[in-house]
């Protein structure tokens, strides 16, 4: 069934002889016929017309070659000549100036066929250069099920630059579906493909769904030139002012200010446009910049800065701008994100120090608070006599182990003097200076209810009473009870015993608590 022209036969040279030679002795003398025999059985399984003739004068560099033929006009040239004249009709192609690209022969107009291009010669529609098979990429073998696309073929290269081309327009009409590039085609190019060949694309969709989902002004601009370093490429715009540069100009921005954000405290990256002090936001680092080091630096200070600020609450003080250096301590001379000062206080309101000098201010007036029993911690302003507040108080002993000890035996005190059942006229201090505890009046003797130290109420600050009936067993001090003499060990509490038959004494005295001997 295949056409004589179809078929790869040679007659035998001996004259009048009309049989064919057998294949097996062309195919093993021959390393042409071996060259023509595959291109022929591929087009005979796939019913193709055949494009590749045999070792002919070329029509266009009047040389020997391989030709392959236009299968709409019949004329036939080498590739090579075939990928020239493509080349040349690239740019008048890419402009729209010529539809299509025409048949290398000259005075001949005819339209070179799409899979004629891609399968024969494997040329570019947009560069018409040579590609590879594998570097042409075909918009029908990138669409989905239900898309049905165009049989159009480019390079990666070209395939970037034509869809980066088109995104200013997509963003303009608020939706991703980018055009195929070949004149006259209305169809789109496949979303799997765009996304493959460009990375802007990629942001800008995600963009644009987050715009759907959210009120946030843009941030994303288009190819143009970029005003710091005049090179032509994406822009992003920082939303605080309006300024935009490259992606390479932002990332450089924030690497020569890394080095000094940390030690100089500012609590943002500032603006890489001279002169304007506008803050550019964490978010703007992590999601509108690439990935890297710097970046992410940036944004983990900032976050940081905002954390302390949020400690701080309303006792942080800074005076300065957000892109600038941070307030200075009065004591330790360094920079800090804020300054910590007591804002309950009336008069000493703008007194402020870093965290550190405050705790350390605040752990070497520990014996005066101890001495007064209270919070006795003067504010470190020089001259100032003023008492720091509870609050200020209560911020520095979560930041000093020293200072939650003392806060600890000043919540057990408040306690002591808040218990309803012994008023402050029954209640007396503790005799010990270490001590800021105190016991109760109304029994023969008094304890204190922090260090259990014990004296008699007539003796006023006097020792306690001596021991009586004291025992030594297996190393033990222990009594017996005055009513069933069972040894009792006393390891803690108050003078105040009960024993297991219920019988209550004095410790101290053994005398009976309810009066009895």
């Amino acid at each position: 069934g295949v056409p004589p022209e179809e078929q790869l036969a040679w007659t035998n040279n001996i004259e009048g002889c009309q049989k064919m030679l057998p294949q097996e002795v062309v195919l093993a003398s021959s390393a042409e016929a071996r060259t023509l025999a595959a291109p022929l059985d591929a087009q005979r399984a796939s019913r193709k017309p055949r494009r590749v003739t045999y070792r002919h004068e070329c029509a266009s560099c009047k040389e020997k070659h391989w030709l392959r033929e236009s299968p709409k006009c019949g004329h036939s040239a080498c590739t090579a000549c075939w990928a020239r004249s493509v080349n040349s009709q690239s740019e008048a192609v890419r402009g729209e100036q010529q539809l299509c690209f025409r048949c290398c022969v000259e005075g001949c107009g005819c339209e070179l066929d799409v899979t004629f291009l891609r399968e024969e010669l494997h040329t570019c529609l947009l560069c018409g250069q040579y590609q590879s098979e594998r570097s042409l990429f075909t918009n029908e073998s990138w669409a989905g099920t239900w898309h049905a696309a165009c049989e159009h073929a480019a390079c990666l290269p070209c395939l970037h630059k034509h869809i980066d081309g088109q995104l200013a327009k997509c963003d303009k009409q608020r939706f991703l579906r980018v055009p195929c590039y070949a004149p006259g085609c209305h169809k789109v190019i496949p979303q799997t493909l765009v996304f493959e060949a460009s990375d802007a694309a990629k942001k800008l969709a995600a963009n644009l769904d987050e715009q759907h989902n959210t009120t946030k002004p843009w941030r994303f601009t288009f190819q143009h030139e970029c005003p710091l370093c005049k090179t032509f490429g994406w822009l992003r715009e920082d939303i605080q002012c309006g300024h935009v540069a490259c992606e390479t100009c932002w990332t450089k921005w924030a690497g020569s200010q890394l080095a000094t954000m940390p030690v100089q405290k500012q609590l943002r990256l500032r603006c890489c446009h001279e002169g304007c002090e506008c803050e550019v936001d964490a978010e703007f680092l992590r999601k509108e910049l690439p990935p890297s080091f710097v970046t992410e630096s940036c944004a983990w200070l900032a976050d940081e800065a905002d954390k302390t600020l949020r400690r701080l609450g309303t006792r942080a003080w800074r005076n300065s701008a957000s892109t600038q250096p941070g307030p200075v301590c009065s004591v330790c001379r360094e920079h800090q994100v804020a300054l910590l000062h007591d804002p309950a206080g009336a008069t000493c309101a703008g007194h402020a120090a870093c965290e550190r000098c405050w705790a350390t201010w605040a752990e070497g007036q520990l014996d005066r608070c101890l001495s007064e029993r209270s919070i006795a911690v003067r504010c470190l302003a020089p001259g100032c006599g003023c008492i720091i507040s509870e609050g200020l108080w209560l911020y520095l002993a979560g930041r000093s182990r020293q200072l939650a000890g003392m806060q600890q035996r000043l919540a057990r005190r408040r306690r002591l003097q808040a218990n309803v059942l012994f008023p402050e006229a029954v209640q007396v201090e503790c005799p010990r200076r270490e001590c800021m505890g105190l016991g109760y009046l109304g029994f023969d003797t008094v304890m204190c209810f922090m260090c259990e130290y014990q004296w008699l109420p007539e003796d006023g600050a006097g020792g306690a009473p001596a021991e009586v009936d004291v025992e030594q067993i297996m190393g033990l001090q222990v009594k017996r009870c005055p009513k069933c003499q069972e040894y009792i060990e006393k390891n803690g509490g108050c003078d105040h015993m009960t024993c297991r038959c219920t019988y209550e004494f004095f410790w101290s005295t053994m005398r009976g608590y309810r009066g009895g001997a």
